[in-house]
């Protein structure tokens, strides 16, 4: 088996990156199996974790009538409160598409600068996105009925 804390220590000397327990903390790098390409590996971890957070936004901002869940959830959040979230979504597609053009690139400078700057947003946004989770999540807690939930879109 790989010793990715090891190989990701030698990168982080090269290229400077993120504290490995730290972005092994919040991406799980432990569970990377194989060393090859491993700067490539820790980016899509990195991506699949905010397209997450992007598609729940999506749904927040722009529900699709089809399903019951976002048109319960975006009720709850008012115009400021979706200007924030749309300002949220954007800074994950930044670095969603900034990810596309390094992978076009295959260069492991440029991937080693791309964690290394998504890491140190990811930090920032962090706060932003468990607060927009827990409102999402007390939603729940609300006394709606059906008929009140699809209503709201008329």
């Amino acid at each position: 088996m790989a010793d990715i804390g090891k190989a990701y220590k030698e990168l982080a000397k090269r290229y400077r990156l993120p504290d490995y327990s730290k972005i092994n903390n919040e991406f799980e790098l432990c569970f990377i199996e194989k060393e090859e390409f491993l700067l490539r590996q820790i980016i899509r971890i990195m991506i699949e974790r905010s397209e997450f957070f992007t598609t729940l936004i999506d749904s927040v901002l722009h529900p699709d009538g089809s399903q019951i869940a976002p048109l319960h959830e975006c009720r709850l959040f008012g115009e400021k409160e979706k200007e924030e979230l749309y300002d949220l979504y954007k800074a994950l597609m930044k670095h969603h598409r900034a990810a596309l053009v390094v992978n076009v690139a295959r260069g492991e400078k440029e991937e080693a600068g791309f964690i290394t700057d998504f890491f140190r947003e990811w930090e920032l946004l962090r706060p932003r996105i468990a607060s927009m989770a827990k409102k999402i999540q007390q939603s729940w807690e609300n006394d709606t009925t059906i008929k009140e939930v699809l209503e709201y879109f008329g």
